[in-house]
C-alpha cells in the first residue's frame, strides 16, 4: 500500500531452545494529531519497537518470530490478519475519545452550578472519582491517561486563569469548547473500516 500508517499492532513470539513459546503483541498508534500533521509511520519505512526477554543460560533465546497483524491507514481503512488486535486497535482509540468526553461532561456539569466560585475543583474531584471507580471495577473502557491528564489540568485551572488574567469559570468555558472540539477528532479517528 502507498499510503501513511497511523496504527499498527504485531506479533511477537520468542522461542527457547527448549521448544518454550513467549508470545506478546506490540500497539504503536501515533493519534489523530500527529496523523494530522503526517509524523506517521510513512509507506517505505519502519519503526522500532524496542523489547527484551529472559536471559536463561540454560535455555537461551533461539529465535523472534515478528508478524504485523493489524494496520490502520491515514484514510482510516485497515488490513487485519488478527481479529483480536484490530479491536485492541478500536479500543483504544475509543477509550480516549470517552476519557475526552467524559471529561468535557464533568466540566460542562461543574460550570452549570453558578454558585460554585471554584468550579475546577469539583471538577477535578468528579474526575478523581471517575478514576477511582475504573480502577476498583478494572474498567478498561475509558482512558485512565486522559483521565488523569484532565485532573491534573483542572488542579491547575486556578493558577492558569490568574495568570492570564481570567476568571476561573471563563478559563474552564474556553477549556471545555476546546475538549468538546478534540472528542470529534478522537471520535472520527476512532471510525476504522476494513480493507477486506
Amino acid at each position: 500500500m502507498d499510503k501513511d500508517i497511523t496504527a499498527y499492532a504485531v506479533s511477537v513470539d520468542a522461542i527457547y531452545a527448549n521448544g518454550r513459546k513467549d508470545h506478546s503483541e506490540k500497539m504503536e498508534d501515533y493519534g489523530p494529531f500527529l496523523a494530522s500533521k503526517r509524523e506517521v509511520l510513512h509507506p517505505g519505512h519502519t519503526s522500532d519497537q524496542p523489547d527484551s526477554w529472559a536471559v536463561m543460560p540454560t535455555n537461551p533465546l533461539r529465535t523472534v518470530e515478528v508478524k504485523v497483524v493489524s494496520v490502520v491507514y491515514s484514510d482510516q481503512a485497515a488490513d487485519v490478519q488478527d481479529e483480536g488486535a484490530f479491536q485492541r486497535i478500536v479500543e483504544h482509540r475509543t477509550s480516549v475519545a470517552r476519557a475526552l468526553q467524559k471529561s468535557a461532561d464533568i466540566i460542562k456539569s461543574a460550570l452549570a452550578d453558578t454558585t460554585n466560585e471554584h468550579p475546577s475543583a469539583k471538577a477535578a474531584n468528579d474526575i478523581k472519582e471517575l478514576l477511582y471507580q475504573a480502577k476498583v471495577s478494572h474498567s478498561t473502557d475509558t482512558d485512565k491517561a486522559y483521565l488523569q491528564g484532565t485532573s491534573d489540568e483542572l488542579q491547575k485551572a486556578p493558577l492558569k486563569s490568574a495568570e492570564r488574567g481570567i476568571s476561573e469559570r471563563s478559563y474552564l468555558t474556553e477549556r471545555l469548547a476546546q475538549l468538546q472540539e478534540e472528542v470529534a477528532i478522537h471520535e472520527k479517528y476512532a471510525q476504522i473500516r476494513r480493507t477486506q
